[in-house]
């Protein structure tokens, strides 16, 4: 048993520096990283025990490295072809492949590591990082990174102790890794050449590998002791050779690496870039993708479409084709598109528009220098497409999961085989519906893709995920909607769209005037959930939808005061033969509001979002029809400089007007003022916050931890829906529950609270004064899975009582709650239940089969055997 050399570590730290010698030493760029290498891999086998200057030595290895590499250059060429000779006539090929596999088990054990452990291990050993930075990092005290990273690695040692059946297997099966020949000759890590990216992979493994099989000691570089645990380790390791030499010393390798730190890529990271992680649907990591960023509002064209800002055209139609066939007519369409035309041209003549690109390392991770959106970067190599993106559980870093595409197009006919035009088809899916990675995500987004038939009934929806299920329907009006899944596309579709039987319409007619008697053109007609306008003539017809035939029947147009009818529902009810010969008079001129915002002394408060509180629906739109009527900002009007502030489009009667200071956190409230008031004040009081201080728990009183919190302040709401801004920045529960709001609005806020497996609440406020235990509801996912005979063809979920509860079942694209679900062999879709849930009722149609307790894991993919 030898002990581990504490001077490797400092020679390791010098990674960067060798590098930029060895390029000083040698002219050609790959010479010089194998100089690096080299220089490298002698500070990891040979460091001296005495080293009082760490460069001084690095420098003379790096110049008889290079030295050595330009004397027998010729030399080593001939060498290397002879043992590639030999080792390609006497060497067992299983033992590069055993060695192959047994480096992939431990990065593979490594992701599947539970948080909080994954991102410390992580963190220490592929980014390089001390426990004090490693707390800094993530908010934790160092004593507790300490802890986890020591758990974190008897937990890797335990999942390798199950995957080999015994730990000297593992350790014998990894100890050819660190000799100087399988380092140098490249272990067969992942599909990457060159000896720089081969050294970036097989550097932080080794040092994963080594604390692995030495200990603890590796883990503790800042002279803090290691913390007690009950697994145990390995304290050192004899290296022993097959010819019975002397064993090599122990190993305890730590790198610098040029990896990108694990930031978050949305919120923007600090250097203010997007950094990201790229791995294939089961969670595995891509290297060498090249990503693209695709600017929005420049051209692209996927397929056959061709998309140019909003506007997306079907280059292979008809009445083009001829045009585009020739340079000349091409450049003549382009034309069309002004500042964007050069880039048209390249594009339709079989050229490639400059991007950003960035191509992911070893380990999939990618950057970029600007904090672009997710949703505008491409994955670049044929037959591939990002599927969509999220984040892990206790990890900010977005995911970008990205798997084989396949191209959608077909034809769309009616019953009698004419082709028909307009046909509306669309595919969506939610990205954490995906078997595999997708099940793990703390969030997922929808994703669709839509496309319309043309004249000859052709779409072409351009690439799809191929791996995912999603949902698919083409729908058109006066046509029953055809509605299948992604599985059932092989090729070019072909479908049919069956008429539909069209019930007698029933509408409601009338006329819009203005104040003055004369007809109202183009003003907008609101009743319920329809939606019309008057002709230039201001006659209306307007169709009433099933489930809308409530409410006020409301006509509005520019600048002028609205047409209410309060209660016409009802009204029409009791009497439908007022659907017809319906009179709306719009009123006088709009009014307004003005008025100013100021603080306690009475100075202004500049750019306070002002809106109204209780303004008229515009429908379904979120927004006021006041708002419509004036042309002004549905989010609000900004104060000037001197706090000043308008509110148009104004009926005459009381209104309630709104002031959010986002800067100042405050949200004031005007009370009723009559329409028409010019000297409006809304002025924040001398307190005008206080502290905000509580726990969060659970059902049964345990801590909620990573939960996050916010303040909300309406823009908009009515009885069904409404739209808010955060205000103030977001803070989360600590390890204990607990949270603190420092500054906290008085009054006219809610408190939000969300988080990955947590069901999202609001908090009403003003709170209890003092400490506040909040309960939250836990949320767990899991997915049935069929085992032994299937007597069950249902399940149902039930509470402590043994009453059924409801459950979400979430399938590609769509989400439906019930009591009852199907069981389903094949593809399940994943199901989520809160913390009330505590068994499983299997059901043979609607007799019961028996029971099955539930145990979940927090923030975890439950597979629940049945």
């Amino acid at each position: 048993m030898t002990s581990a050399n504490p001077n490797i570590e400092s020679l390791l730290r010098h990674q960067n520096w060798v590098r930029a010698l060895a390029r000083s030493l040698v002219a050609d760029p790959a010479r010089a990283e194998d100089v690096a290498q080299q220089t490298m891999l002698e500070a990891i086998e040979n460091a001296p025990r005495d080293l009082r200057q760490p460069k001084g030595w690095l420098a003379q290895v790096a110049r008889n490295a290079a030295f050595a590499f330009t004397r027998s250059d010729r030399r080593r060429v001939k060498r290397e072809q002879e043992v590639a000779k030999s080792d390609s006539t006497h060497a067992d090929p299983s033992d590069a492949a055993d060695r192959a596999a047994a480096h992939k088990s431990v990065v593979n054990a490594l992701f599947e590591l539970e948080e909080p452990y994954h991102t410390v291990v992580l963190l220490r050993f592929f980014e390089d990082l001390e426990p004090t930075q490693i707390a800094a990092q993530v908010g934790r005290p160092v004593s507790t990174v300490r802890t986890q990273l020591q758990r974190g690695l008897a937990q890797l040692r335990d999942k390798l102790d199950q995957c080999f059946g015994d730990r000297s297997a593992w350790c014998v099966a990894f100890l050819p890794l660190f000799t100087r020949k399988q380092a140098a000759a490249g272990v067969p890590v992942l599909a990457i050449t060159g000896s720089l990216a081969m050294w970036k992979i097989l550097a932080p493994v080794l040092a994963l590998l080594a604390a692995l099989l030495i200990g603890m000691q590796s883990v503790w570089t800042d002279g803090q002791p290691p913390v007690p645990s009950s697994s145990s380790t390995v304290s050192a390791v004899e290296v022993a050779t097959t010819d019975g030499a002397k064993p090599e010393r122990s190993l305890v390798p730590t790198t610098e690496t040029t990896e990108p730190k694990p930031t978050s890529a949305r919120p923007v990271a600090a250097d203010g870039g997007l950094h990201g992680r790229v791995v294939t649907p089961d969670g595995v990591a891509i290297p060498g993708l090249s990503i693209a960023y695709h600017n929005p509002r420049s051209p692209r064209l996927v397929g056959r479409r061709l998309s140019v800002g909003n506007t997306s055209i079907d280059i292979d139609q008809p009445a083009l084709r001829d045009q585009l066939s020739t340079p000349e007519g091409i450049r003549s369409f382009a034309r069309e598109f002004g500042w964007q035309s050069r880039a048209v041209v390249t594009l339709l003549s079989g050229g490639k528009i400059k991007r950003r690109r960035a191509v992911s390392d070893g380990f999939g991770h990618f950057s970029f220098a600007k904090d672009y959106d997710a949703s505008d970067l491409h994955v670049e190599r044929d037959g591939l497409m990002l599927y969509g993106t999220g984040t892990l559980h206790g990890d900010d870093r977005t995911v970008f999961v990205v798997g084989p595409a396949v191209q959608v197009t077909g034809h769309v006919t009616d019953e009698h085989g004419n082709a028909l035009e307009g046909v509306y088809v669309h595919m969506g899916m939610t990205i954490d519906s995906l078997p595999g990675i997708g099940h793990r995500l703390a969030s997922g987004v929808f994703y669709s893709w839509n496309a319309h038939s043309n004249a000859d009934g052709f779409f072409d929806m351009g690439l799809a995920p191929q791996q995912a299920i999603l949902d698919v329907d083409a729908s058109k009006r006066g046509f029953a909607r055809l509605r299948t899944n992604s599985q059932d596309i092989h090729g070019p579709v072909k479908w049919m769209l069956q008429t539909k039987t069209v019930a007698k319409r029933k509408v409601i007619k009338g006329i819009v005037r203005h104040a003055n008697g004369q007809p109202a053109p183009k003003a907008r007609i609101l009743f319920g959930g329809s939606v019309g306008s008057s002709d230039e003539n201001g006659l209306f017809e307007v169709e009433v939808r099933s489930g809308g035939e409530h409410g006020d029947l409301i006509a509005y147009a520019r600048e002028v005061q609205p047409a209410i009818l309060p209660d016409f529902a009802k009204q029409l009810a009791n009497n439908p033969s007022l659907a017809h010969n319906i009179e709306l008079n719009l009123g006088p001129s709009a009014l307004s509001i003005s008025g100013r915002v100021v603080d306690a002394s009475g100075s202004p408060i500049r750019n306070a979002v002002v809106l109204l509180d209780d303004g008229v629906a515009d429908g379904n739109s979120y927004q006021w029809i006041e708002n419509s009527i004036s042309g002004q900002r549905s989010q609000g009007e900004i104060t000037d400089r001197a706090g000043h502030f308008t509110l148009k489009g104004l009926s005459d009667r009381n209104y309630n007007v709104r002031a959010i200071d986002k800067a100042g956190v405050v949200v004031l409230e005007s009370g009723p003022v009559p329409a028409g008031t010019k000297d409006l004040v809304l002025r924040t009081p001398k307190q005008p916050h206080r502290r905000l201080e509580g726990v969060l728990v659970d059902a049964h009183g345990a801590a909620i931890v990573g939960a996050r919190l916010g303040i909300k302040a309406y823009l908009f709401r009515t009885a069904n829906r409404g739209n808010y801004e955060s205000i103030g920045a977001p803070i989360e529960s600590g390890p204990d529950g607990h949270f603190v709001i420092e500054k906290c609005p008085l009054e006219h806020i809610e408190i939000w609270i969300g988080g990955p497996g947590i069901k999202s609440m609001d908090l009403e406020f003003p709170v209890d004064e003092g400490l506040a235990r909040v309960v939250v509801q836990r949320l767990f996912k899991f997915l049935p899975r069929i085992t032994g005979d299937r007597t069950a063809d249902h399940f149902a979920v039930l509470d402590a009582d043994g009453n059924r509860m409801t459950s979400a079942r979430h399938s590609p694209g769509t989400t439906s709650h019930d009591y009852v679900h199907k069981i389903v062999a094949d593809n399940s879709p994943f199901y989520q239940v809160d913390d009330r849930a505590t068994q499983l009722l299997l059901l043979q149609g609607k007799q019961e089969v028996r029971r099955v307790p539930l145990h979940f894991r927090a923030l975890e993919l439950n597979v629940i055997d049945i």
